[in-house]
C-alpha cells in the first residue's frame, strides 16, 4: 500500500468502523489488485475502494477519465494494452466477483467508492454519475466518488487523538493536529513561542 491507501484504509477502518483487507489479488485477473475491502460489522456494509490520489494544483481528473478508470477498476474493462493482446475483449467482472466471494462479500451489495484528490467542480456531476451508473446499469448499487482532501483528510482529522499510533501516517496527522492546538491555545494565551 502507499501512503495514500494507507490514509483512506486508516478512514474506513477508524472512521467508518471497518474491518479491512488492503491489497486483494484478483485470481485470474491478468494482474489486478483492488487496492481495498472493508466491512463494517455494524452497518453490515461492504466496501470495495480504489484510491488514485495525486496533490498536483486544482487535480480533479476529467470526468471521461474518470468513468474510465471506474470502469477499469470496478467492472474489470481491459486497458488499451490488455485488448491489443486479447482477440475478444474480454473484461474481468467475474473475477473481482470471485475476490468477493472469496472474503464472504456479495457481489450485489458491495459498495464501489473511487477515492480521487478532489471532486471535479463540475456543474451536476452527481447528475453525471448517476448517467453513468445507469448506461451500465449500477442504479442498484451505484459506485461513488469521494474527495481524499475536502472527506477523508477532514474527517481523519477529527477523530485522530494524541494516542501514539504505529502507523507513520497516523501519527504524523496527530502530531500536526496537536501542534496547531497548541499553537491556537499560545495565541488565545497571548504567548509568543520563544525561538531556540
Amino acid at each position: 500500500m502507499n501512503t495514500t491507501e494507507q490514509i483512506v484504509e486508516s478512514y474506513f477502518r477508524i472512521c467508518k468502523e471497518c474491518f479491512t483487507v488492503p491489497d486483494v489479488k484478483v485470481p485470474e485477473g491478468n494482474g489486478r489488485q483492488l487496492d481495498l475491502l472493508a466491512y463494517s460489522l455494524r452497518e453490515r456494509l461492504q466496501y470495495h475502494i480504489e484510491v488514485q490520489v495525486s496533490h498536483a494544483r486544482h487535480f480533479a481528473p476529467p470526468l471521461s477519465k474518470i468513468f474510465a478508470k471506474l470502469d477499469a477498476k470496478f467492472l474489470g474493462k481491459p486497458n488499451e494494452r490488455e485488448r491489443k493482446k486479447q482477440r475478444r475483449k474480454k473484461w474481468y467482472i467475474r473475477e473481482i466477483q470471485y475476490a468477493y466471494t472469496f472474503f464472504g462479500f456479495d457481489p450485489f451489495r458491495v459498495k464501489r467508492v473511487w477515492v480521487c484528490w478532489e471532486v471535479p467542480k463540475v456543474e451536476r456531476f452527481s447528475e453525471e454519475l448517476a448517467k453513468y451508473n445507469a448506461e451500465r446499469e449500477q442504479e442498484d448499487n451505484p459506485i461513488s466518488v469521494l474527495s481524499f482532501k475536502e472527506g477523508i483528510i477532514p474527517e481523519l482529522k477529527k477523530r485522530i487523538k494524541t494516542a501514539h499510533y504505529d502507523d507513520v501516517s497516523l501519527r504524523t496527522i496527530s502530531l500536526f493536529n496537536q501542534g496547531k492546538r497548541q499553537d491556537r491555545i499560545d495565541r488565545e494565551k497571548g504567548k509568543q513561542r520563544e525561538m531556540p
